[in-house]
């Protein structure tokens, strides 16, 4: 949870200290990822602050069943090495389905080759 607070802090910051404007970025759209233990971190940051990020991107997220729903959607892409792990993915699923999204792009989409190490470990990556 301190993770999660202290990205909510830095995004704070961030958007506060101009740094959107300065590069053209849209302060209404801030996407958090999240790789591995990165995605618990994501979703509680998400759920700390839902009017900071309006959608999580998250690659094989360590996720346990005690998850928070979220208002945002979720895309989870899952590799071959956490795909059997059919808790994590009913946990995306029901986490990002709490946000009504009904986007094609929403829930835990599996994809072939993706192995856990290609993405560095880190709350923060997208």
């Amino acid at each position: 949870r301190y993770r999660a607070l202290e990205l909510v802090q830095v995004t704070r910051a961030l958007l506060a200290e101009g740094l959107a404007d300065e590069l053209q970025g849209d302060k209404k759209n801030v996407l958090v990822g999240g790789h591995s233990y990165g995605g618990p971190t994501a979703i509680l940051a998400a759920n700390a602050a839902p009017e900071l990020f309006s959608a999580l991107v998250l690659h094989d997220p360590a996720v346990g069943s005690e998850m928070p729903p979220l208002t945002q959607p979720v895309f989870a892409i899952v590799g071959d090495e956490y795909a059997g792990i059919s808790n994590l993915v009913k946990v995306v699923r029901k986490v990002s389905a709490a946000s009504g999204e009904t986007r094609p792009w929403a829930g835990a989409w599996h994809f072939q080759g993706i192995s856990h190490g290609n993405f560095v470990d880190a709350p923060l990556w997208a």
